[in-house]
């Protein structure tokens, strides 16, 4: 890499072997199909070069590379998420808007979320009640609680996919 990042436009092709095969098994496991991972590597390897700049000398190239590769992957798989739109089915199952609940459907949801966050894990459900109920940032709740603002982040993600799992069937059970 260093012979890469001093111009040594020779030294390309030797990087590109030597990360192809870590890359591309690394994009496997989030894009599934050979054509998206295709696009992917490509565009990592030009991200890589377009950064080559801000490569620490003598730093593991491979966990860099790796790096670079999973996040051109999570951008592609956000950006395709956004452009997928909802088929019919799907639109025909989400709940009714908002405006058209009575009093009774805003009760039963109300319920529904305080029994979901009732049933989390102490140190989760702190989480979830600083970050949504308080408002608090992430930063914050790790200052308050003593832990870092990544445990506090994993905390929070943790307890958000496990109230989603509870809700989902709580809507299905609704519709």
């Amino acid at each position: 890499m260093e012979r890469y990042v001093d111009g040594d436009a020779r030294a390309f092709d030797a990087l590109y072997a030597a990360l192809e095969p870590a890359m591309r098994a690394s994009l496997r496991r989030w894009m599934r199909t050979d054509d998206r991972i295709d696009d992917a590597f490509q565009a990592a390897i030009l991200k890589i070069h377009a950064s080559r700049d801000r490569y620490t000398r003598g730093a593991p190239v491979l966990p860099w590379a790796i790096t670079i590769a999973r996040n051109v992957a999570v951008d592609m798989l956000r950006k395709s998420n956004r452009e997928t739109s909802l088929e019919p089915e799907a639109a025909e199952a989400l709940p009714a808007p908002v405006e058209t609940w009575s009093q009774a459907d805003e009760d039963e949801v109300v319920n529904a979320v305080r029994a979901a966050v009732d049933t989390l894990p102490p140190s989760l459900r702190e989480v979830v009640r600083l970050h949504k109920i308080e408002g608090k940032s992430m930063a914050e709740i790790a200052t308050q609680l003593g832990i870092k603002e990544g445990a506090a982040r994993v905390r929070a993600h943790r307890g958000y996919k496990s109230l989603v799992a509870q809700l989902g069937a709580f809507w299905a059970r609704r519709a």
